[in-house]
């Protein structure tokens, strides 16, 4: 099996697949260690655990190059497929990073000599991002940039090889036949390693977006869209942990939805659910983006407040009931004071040795005193004598 009559395809098939399946392992591999299974699309950002990613892809293929039998001096690898795949997946500007990385790479492996490299590995990025765009179908695009980042980068070494001795083995003016045989076993090359490469990111990025639906399913309360009791009780081990750690304060709120049963028994339990959703709403527009809101149980929920002192506690939970007391649910006339009404307890983690089965027992103290004391107040548990008293924004 020959390449233009003189030329064996045997042994450049053969160290191709080798290359193909060591990359293909590494991406299966530490794809989603480096990136997490993510990797975001924005043309104006640096996308550093990515760009980390593409950049030792390259390293690895050019630590692996293909070498022709009958061309002692010529070997290629496969980067500038990856800095194609980082373009498709991640734009220009992540693609040009990449394209340093590989000049580095590049003049730390070969010597002062692959200088060239320098504008190739540049353009190659923008070129096969407007190539990519323009075909806006794989795998063509895929293959399409290949081709013409690989002539992009055959061209600029092409004229570098008249005053570069190193590049004299595949310069169109002295070998023709070396210059064309290198160029398409490039861009056969390069087609089937972004090709190959492609599908195998794709791939581990829809294993990880269904991993993601399904914790998502597993750690959410269906009827409310909030976390559900099992991963409530993971974030509040985790923000005792955290807490624990800075030093910082931490608070939570037990919720319970007064008079729950009577709404229920009057308007019927679809109401009921809809009042839960709306519920679960006020909740998410009263705290803030990183406190956590989950589904304690029923009617009672909870919700977690990091680095949030008792006071600025206090101010969330006045405006969680607030709301409560104004908002025009369904059905509120025939509620008790006609309108629907939410009791609020309220323990915080003082950095003392309280454990999340503790904090809960307080919370949950605080909001038994609410309820036992006329419901529709926030009621703080305090750490002196065990005492609760009613909570003033």
């Amino acid at each position: 099996m020959t390449f233009f009559n003189d030329t064996s395809l045997l042994p450049i098939v053969y160290e191709l697949l080798h290359n193909l399946a060591l990359l293909y392992t590494f991406i299966s591999l530490f794809m989603p260690m480096i990136t997490k299974g993510c990797l975001e699309y924005n043309p104006l950002k640096i996308h550093t655990k990515g760009v980390l990613f593409f950049s030792i892809l390259a390293l690895v293929s050019m630590l692996m190059p293909i070498r022709f039998t009958q061309i002692p001096d010529a070997a290629i690898d496969l980067r500038i497929a990856i800095i194609i795949l980082t373009s498709s997946y991640l734009g220009p500007l992540n693609a040009f990073c990449v394209g340093v990385a590989t000049i580095v790479f590049r003049i730390l492996l070969g010597g002062l000599g692959w200088i060239p490299w320098v504008p190739a590995a540049l353009l190659s990025g923008p070129v096969a991002f407007a190539v990519i765009k323009r075909v806006n179908k794989r795998p063509g695009g895929m293959i399409m940039a290949s081709i013409t980042c690989t002539a992009v980068s055959m061209t600029i070494l092409a004229v570098a090889s008249h005053n570069l001795d190193v590049f004299s083995y595949f310069s169109p003016a002295v070998h023709p036949d070396n210059f064309i045989k290198i160029f398409f076993a490039l861009a056969i090359c390069n087609s089937m390693a972004a090709v190959a490469y492609d599908r195998a990111i794709k791939s581990i990025l829809i294993r990880q977006q269904n991993y993601h639906e399904l914790r998502l399913k597993a750690d959410t309360d269906g009827m409310t869209g909030l976390y559900n009791h099992n991963r409530f009780q993971y974030e509040i081990g985790q923000a005792i942990n955290s807490a624990q750690k800075s030093k910082s304060p931490l608070c939570l709120l037990m919720l319970d939805l007064d008079y729950f049963k009577e709404y229920n028994d009057n308007l019927g339990h679809q109401a009921g659910d809809a009042l839960l959703k709306e519920a679960a709403k006020i909740f998410l527009e009263s705290i803030r983006p990183k406190d956590i809101a989950a589904r304690y149980g029923g009617e009672e929920f909870a919700i977690i407040l990091p680095d949030c002192s008792e006071y600025e506690a206090v101010k969330i939970s006045e405006r969680i009931r607030e709301k409560f007391e104004q908002n025009p649910f369904y059905g509120r006339e025939k509620m008790p004071k006609r309108k629907v009404t939410i009791s609020i307890g309220i323990a915080c983690y003082l950095g003392d040795s309280t454990d999340k089965n503790t904090l809960i027992q307080k919370a949950d103290a605080a909001l038994y005193s609410a309820k036992r004391t006329g419901r529709n107040k926030s009621v703080v548990y305090s750490p002196y004598r065990n005492v609760c008293f009613m909570a003033k924004s």
